[in-house]
C-alpha cells in the first residue's frame, strides 16, 4: 500500500479524506434516507429506529451495491483500488482500535443527524403518525462532511481508512487482499453499537425551558408491517 503522506506534505490522504467527506455529505443530502454502511444499520436497530427486517434488507443492498460497484470502479479506474490494510507497524489490536473509535465518531454524528419522518402508507399513500422512517435533516450535510473527513484523516495513517465493511469486503474481492479482513468487520460494527448507546444515554431528556417534562419521543418505533407473512420480522426489535 502506498504511503499514506506523500514527500509533497499534503498527501494523499488528505485528499481521500476530503474527498470522502465531500461525497458522504452529497448523499446525506441526496439520498435522505440513506444508511451509508452497515454500522449506520446496526445503530438504527439497537436504538429502536427501524425493524430487524428493515435493518437486515439495508446492510444486504449495502453490501450488494459495493460488490456491484467494485468491478466497475476497477475496470474503469488507471490502477487497483487501495484497499484498506494496516500499517506494518500496527498489530490486529491496534487497527481494530482505530476502526472502532474512527466508527462510533461517525455513528454518534449520524444518529444525531436523522429525523423522524411519517411514513406513507403503500396502499392509500397516507401519512401514518405511528409509521416512521428514519431521514437526514436538510441540515446535515455540514457534520457528516465534517465527521466522515475526520474520521477518514484519524484512521488513514493506521487503517488506510475501513469505516465501511461493504466497501472494505467490496474492494477485498476484486483485489484478493484479505488481511486481516476481520479488523474492519468487528471494528466498525462494535463502533457502531457502542455510538449507538452513547447516543441513546447521553440525549438530552428534558426541555428547554426547564420544565422538567420529558420531550416526547419524535422517533416512534417501526411498527409497519407489509404483510401477514412478514409481521413477525418486521415488528420492532
Amino acid at each position: 500500500m502506498d504511503d499514506i503522506v506523500t514527500e509533497t506534505g499534503g498527501g494523499w490522504g488528505v485528499r481521500w479524506a476530503v474527498g470522502h467527506g465531500v461525497a458522504m455529505g452529497a448523499l446525506s443530502w441526496a439520498v435522505r434516507s440513506a444508511h451509508i454502511s452497515p454500522p449506520t444499520s446496526i445503530a438504527l436497530l439497537v436504538t429502536r429506529k427501524v425493524s430487524l427486517l428493515r435493518a437486515l434488507l439495508h446492510v444486504v443492498a449495502q453490501i450488494v451495491g459495493a460488490l456491484l460497484a467494485a468491478p466497475v470502479l476497477l475496470g474503469i479506474l488507471p490502477r487497483p483500488p487501495r484497499p484498506p490494510q494496516l500499517q506494518p507497524h500496527l498489530t490486529a489490536v491496534q487497527g481494530w482500535g482505530a476502526e472502532f473509535l474512527a466508527t462510533m465518531f461517525v455513528t454518534l454524528i449520524s444518529l444525531s443527524a436523522y429525523e423522524s419522518a411519517h411514513a406513507p402508507s403503500r396502499y392509500t399513500k397516507d401519512d401514518h403518525g405511528d409509521s416512521t422512517t428514519p431521514k437526514f435533516t436538510p441540515s446535515a450535510v455540514v457534520p457528516v462532511v465534517a465527521v466522515h473527513t475526520a474520521a477518514a484523516l484519524f484512521s488513514a495513517d493506521f487503517t488506510g481508512v475501513g469505516l465501511n465493511p461493504a466497501r472494505s469486503l467490496a474492494i477485498a474481492v476484486v483485489t484478493g487482499d484479505w488481511r486481516y479482513h476481520w479488523v474492519f468487520w468487528v471494528g466498525p460494527a462494535l463502533g457502531g453499537l457502542l455510538g449507538a448507546f452513547t447516543h441513546e444515554y447521553t440525549g438530552a431528556k428534558e426541555n428547554a425551558s426547564g420544565s422538567g417534562q420529558p420531550h416526547p419521543n419524535p422517533f416512534s418505533r417501526d411498527t409497519s408491517r407489509p404483510s401477514a407473512i412478514t409481521s413477525t420480522l418486521a415488528s420492532p426489535c
